[in-house]
């Protein structure tokens, strides 16, 4: 795997996918804050939203990787120019 394929998309994803996991083997109480009811499903919610957010990630990086080839290629003069920073 690719460096340039751990988007925040993905990286977010990761984070969601811990939280889901400490909800389903901790319970939901976990998930909960101090005084509040516990959602009996946040797991289940956390789990979905690492879903989405994993397919937003797939599709920007589709994106950019078909931007990126539309790009037209470097002219022998503008490969020899230093990149900007």
């Amino acid at each position: 795997m690719k460096l340039h394929y751990l988007n925040g998309f993905i990286l977010s994803a990761g984070a969601l996918l811990i939280v889901a996991a400490a909800g389903l083997i901790w319970g939901n109480q976990v998930l909960a804050e101090p005084g509040s009811p516990v959602n009996s499903r946040a797991w289940a919610e956390y789990a979905m939203a690492a879903v989405i957010m994993v397919v937003n990630g797939i599709l920007s990086i589709k994106i950019a990787n078909e931007a990126h080839a539309r790009q037209p290629a470097a002219t022998p003069v503008e490969a020899e120019k230093p990149a900007a920073v």
